[in-house]
């Protein structure tokens, strides 16, 4: 009624009304819409950041993965080294121990020495190696070229070397031997010589060409039996230990020493080169045992005179220990028992 009674104002107004309508109408339809593609550009956002949390994930489980591999595969390898490193080290040291000439233990100390550090090797349960090390640190001071001056080894070296010694021998180390090692000289390092003390000569004894140091008689008797003599012990000791000219008469340098029940003895020529050590029960005049001497090779004496050198036996409870000096030095220590090394070093190795 209102629409067909009313005037222009009241059209005018109702048209007004419709368009407010379809404005708003249009509003509420973009709204819409526009909500509609907000969300749909979120999804999309969404589902990027979802894909690409995915391939992140993904990166990041290839990377553990080849991470894993990775260190997998340093571990084995470091495994494999060091399983070859114990088995090289191994064979090494077993190829010192069981060299049978001072030329063949010389190369095995050379191959030991030049693939593992000597403060491992000095601390080997192996008196051998763990004495020989010792020494190398010694050599090792000295250049290896020839210098213009004379050199005197390092001296706090030789005295941890000493007590390396004492410590493998159990056993005191004789005054001379001391006194000639630690006043040894070099013109390089593969050149290390010393001088004995005046007072270590040996002499002629009453048996043919033998000599033996002063304080020791050796002669034979009318039996054809020979004695070795040191103050007012003696004992027999059986001829076939003796070394024999072309002519049949005896040679060489003896040195002996006395237990309660065994005479050692140490026959020896001249540069000390490897020799026979013998253990000689006093009862029966008999050896007990028989064993090498490691000595040295040396064909160069510290003065040019034929003859300088010195062997002597220290014995204490179940051990003996051969001391030597010619132009090198060495020591030899065995079991009283059988003969058996327990170790040996020479500087000549």
């Amino acid at each position: 009624m209102f629409f067909l009674h009313g005037g222009p104002e009241d059209l005018q107004m109702v048209q007004s009304l419709s368009i407010f309508r379809l404005i708003g109408a249009a509003v509420l339809g973009a709204r819409i819409i526009l909500t509609q593609k907000l969300f749909l550009a979120l999804m999309r956002i969404h589902q990027m950041v979802k894909n690409s949390t995915r391939t992140m994930q993904y990166l990041a489980y290839c990377f553990r993965f080849r991470l894993r591999t990775l260190l997998g595969l340093v571990f084995a390898i470091s495994i494999g080294l060091a399983i070859w490193h114990a088995v090289t080290f191994h064979k090494k040291i077993s190829d010192v121990l069981h060299a049978e000439s001072s030329d063949e233990t010389s190369v095995c100390y050379r191959s030991l020495f030049s693939s593992v550090p000597l403060w491992l090797l000095r601390r080997s349960p192996h008196e051998s190696i763990a004495l020989q090390a010792s020494w190398e640190e010694v050599a090792r001071s000295i250049p290896i070229e020839k210098g213009r001056q004379t050199i005197i080894t390092d001296n706090e070296k030789v005295i941890d070397f000493f007590a390396v010694l004492e410590c493998c021998g159990r056993i005191s180390i004789p005054e001379w031997w001391i006194e000639f090692v630690s006043n040894l000289r070099a013109n390089r390092r593969d050149y290390i010589f010393g001088c004995l003390p005046t007072n270590m000569s040996y002499h002629e004894t009453e048996l043919d060409f033998v000599k033996a140091p002063e304080g020791t008689a050796i002669w034979q008797d009318s039996n054809g039996n020979c004695h070795v003599q040191i103050g007012k012990d003696s004992s027999l000791i059986p001829t076939t230990l003796f070394s024999k000219s072309g002519s049949g008469l005896f040679i060489g340098q003896v040195s002996a020493t006395f237990t309660a029940k065994y005479c050692f003895m140490a026959e020896h020529d001249d540069r000390c080169r490897p020799h026979s050590v013998a253990c000689i029960d006093r009862t029966t005049g008999k050896a007990v045992w028989i064993s090498l001497a490691c000595g040295c090779n040396w064909n160069v004496l510290s003065s040019g005179a034929e003859g300088e050198s010195k062997v002597t036996i220290v014995a204490k409870d179940d051990r003996i220990v051969v001391f030597g000096v010619a132009n090198q030095f060495y020591a030899h220590g065995y079991r009283v028992d059988n003969g058996d090394t327990i170790f040996r070093f020479s500087s000549d190795f």
